[in-house]
């Protein structure tokens, strides 16, 4: 007997769902708490700058810029965390975002959240948007980043885990959005890629594929 293979729909999160990266942001939300001092504060701001400006990898960046995190008690982080999600990631989200994942569910696809954000603040955003499962830059125990959810490591990740759930997927009848290069390995695994808000270095790798403005 044939197993049943699921389509899925894969949604990265930063400029494509919201507006912009929340690294920063997440940093800013920090600092307004007291979770972080003022020189924790820049380091993690001007090691956002250097990986913008492409000077610093991106794991790299992250792993310096959230070195504090891993010092704050279990309370605090669960506080930072949630109130990060609900204040300011969720009420970013675009309108149309929400709709095509609410779509795309109903339509039985398995929809999953694809980010190289952290799962810290993550699993309140896709528990919220009613995704079926998060995959994103994991925290050991401790609360230090490990290994950046970003370009082909995004492939393989989503591969573990749908390995990991015994889950079949049809990708020639899935869907994959996102907004950067970075993106692009996990957009080619699908049948259906979708461009979003795409930057300039996605635009000229993959011009033909399809594209679509969730920019509010």
């Amino acid at each position: 007997m044939d197993e049943k293979k699921i389509p899925l729909a894969l949604f990265d999160f930063d400029g494509t769902m919201i507006r912009g990266d929340s690294i920063v942001p997440f940093l800013s939300h920090a600092r307004k708490r007291g979770a972080v001092g003022m020189m924790g504060y820049l380091k993690g701001c001007l090691c956002g700058g250097l990986f913008v400006l492409h000077l610093m990898d991106g794991g790299k960046a992250k792993k310096k810029a959230l070195s504090f995190y891993q010092h704050l008690d279990d309370e605090c982080k669960k506080s930072l965390d949630q109130s990060f999600a609900e204040q300011y990631l969720l009420p970013k989200v675009y309108k149309k975002a929400k709709e095509t994942v609410s779509e795309h569910r109903k339509n039985g696809l398995y929809t999953i959240l694809v980010s190289a954000s952290t799962e810290n603040y993550m699993q309140y955003v896709y528990e919220r948007l009613g995704f079926s499962a998060l995959i994103c830059t994991k925290m050991d125990e401790k609360g230090r980043v490990m290994k950046n959810c970003h370009g082909a490591e995004k492939v393989i990740r989503i591969e573990e885990y749908l390995q990991s759930q015994g889950i079949h997927p049809d990708f020639s009848a899935s869907f994959a959005y996102g907004d950067s290069r970075g993106d692009l390995p996990m957009l080619k695994l699908c049948g259906h890629p979708v461009k979003v808000n795409p930057k300039k270095a996605l635009q000229k790798a993959a011009p033909e594929m399809e594209e679509a403005c969730w920019q509010e």
